[in-house]
């Protein structure tokens, strides 16, 4: 009697034992899988972004599986092609750039990608212009003549303008140099290839350049001229605004002086066709998380439910819409601009 009890009960801990093992795999199995595309792991913002997509992994039903491509452009025509790459979110890509993809502007010679939707702003950097001591460069009004970086594998498009302002023209009066990007445009400068180079200032790259050439100085951007070509050129400058560098902010940075610079503005985005109840999880994490968000990477330290859902005349995806609506975020100027795009 005791030894068939002992085999029954042997034999029910074994069948409670399969079905437990079963639940990790039936609870995966019950996560919507979907493919993000994103920067490449050299730039200084990758690692935030595979912060950002365990923290979702790990707080939602998505299966989130993150994939480098090499650049702004290849990061958004990933997801336009979704149903053949099966990436159906961009993260950490320039709102800019989100805006010249959906309206066919610039990178993408008048070939709309209508397919685009955004979700939620991650978080925005400084960026400029900078150089070293060493150049003797001082304002960008001694850019002319000056070795500056033509980015290869990503956007330029922010440029031209600026140098615009100060009276130079950015493809005749620069020595336009081919990097593939800025990160490569820094560690060009560093080994005297450049007299100027651009891009955010942030990260190990800028560190490396301080250390190489006794320091970095950013170069400010003046708000009038700024203002000026931002009206001239409004789609080039999309989602830039000045702001300010306070000195000792940025290690490696030797400005004495709270500097004018651009911010740069980095979001997700996703495909239309994309389900409503995969954004909605998505955005709805991040929204209700906001703390936890901000503390998982240096990088995501700015972000905020403020700035979280930027007008920028590209419409958003129903899922956003819906968590943004709950979180009482989205406004009647976000209404208007979705209808006028959806027209």
């Amino acid at each position: 009697m005791k030894r068939a009890f002992m085999i029954i009960t042997f034999s029910l801990l074994m069948a409670f034992a399969g079905i437990f093992a079963q639940i990790p795999s039936a609870l995966a199995a019950n996560k919507a899988r979907i493919g993000a595309a994103t920067i490449a792991p050299t730039m200084s913002t990758y690692p935030a972004m595979v912060a950002l997509t365990d923290f979702l992994n790990k707080n939602t039903n998505l299966d989130i599986t993150l994939s480098s491509v090499a650049g702004s452009t290849a990061i958004a025509t990933s997801v336009e092609q979704m149903s053949e790459t099966g990436m159906g979110m961009g993260f950490s890509l320039p709102i800019a750039m989100v805006v010249a993809a959906y309206h066919g502007t610039i990178e993408y010679q008048g070939k709309p990608n209508k397919s685009l939707r955004m979700m939620y702003l991650n978080f925005w950097e400084y960026s400029s212009m900078y150089t070293t001591p060493g150049t003797g460069i001082t304002d960008l009004s001694q850019a002319k003549g000056k070795r500056f970086p033509l980015y290869t594998r990503t956007r330029n498009a922010h440029y031209p303008p600026v140098f615009d302002a100060y009276g130079i023209d950015y493809n005749k009066d620069l020595k336009l140099i081919k990097v593939p990007s800025p990160d490569a445009s820094a560690k060009a400068l560093s080994l005297g290839k450049l007299d100027i180079a651009g891009g955010t200032i942030a990260g190990g790259k800028i560190i490396a350049v301080a250390e190489a050439a006794g320091g970095v100085l950013v170069l400010p951007i003046d708000p009038k001229k700024f203002a000026a070509a931002k009206a001239k050129y409004p789609m080039d400058l999309v989602g830039f605004n000045i702001v300010m560098l306070p000195p000792g902010e940025v290690p490696g940075v030797i400005n004495k002086e709270p500097t004018p610079v651009m911010d740069f503005k980095l979001t997700s985005f996703a495909h239309k066709d994309l389900p409503n109840a995969v954004v909605y999880a998505c955005v709805k994490a991040i929204l209700d998380n906001a703390a936890t968000v901000q503390g998982l990477h240096r990088e995501l330290k700015k972000f905020s439910l403020d700035t979280v859902a930027p007008v920028i005349n590209v419409p958003y995806h129903p899922g956003a819409v819906k968590a943004l609506k709950e979180k009482g975020i989205w406004t009647a100027t976000h209404e208007k601009m979705q209808q006028d795009l959806l027209k």
